[in-house]
């Protein structure tokens, strides 16, 4: 199988249907923290110009977690997107089969929670997989990253 290197992915044709989801949370000194499996579902709504995908993750301590998105397609290679726990809008740039989305996020931790920026770089792989790769920062220090493997259902 040949990768996608050259022509921009298509996050819509990508991300729809089924996706299981595999991660895992790795702390500021590389230590595994947290395992999740998650379940999304994407599907195209209207005029092909909006994507709606909604995530279930569950991590290994039993705690759940739910988010959806809306995502606008702005060009072949551009894309913004909001979700409740995203401030403001969500930024994506396409190049050949890897898209890099941008925002900063609240989490719900602690007693009132903390914002925290958001990296995530997602590779599309042949036969339905994806493989993803964020950065967490909070004021411009690594507090974490996520890894995690997409595989269509």
């Amino acid at each position: 199988m040949t990768l996608n290197t050259k022509n921009p992915v298509d996050f819509f044709t990508n991300f729809a249907g089924t996706h299981k989801a595999y991660g895992m949370v790795i702390d500021p000194l590389g230590r595994i923290s947290k395992q999740l499996t998650g379940l999304l579902h994407g599907k195209v709504e209207g005029d092909h110009s909006i994507f709606t995908l909604h995530e279930e993750f569950t991590f290994d301590d039993g705690a759940p977690y739910q988010r959806d998105w809306r995502i606008t397609r702005k060009t072949p290679t551009l894309y913004e997107a909001t979700a409740d726990d995203v401030i403001g809008v969500a930024s994506a740039a396409v190049t050949g089969n890897i898209i890099t989305w941008y925002y900063p996020q609240r989490l719900a931790m602690g007693k009132n929670g903390f914002v925290v920026d958001i990296v995530d770089i997602m590779q599309f792989m042949p036969d339905g997989v994806t493989l993803g790769f964020t950065k967490i920062r909070k004021f411009g220090l690594p507090i974490g990253k996520l890894v995690t493997t997409f595989q269509r259902q």
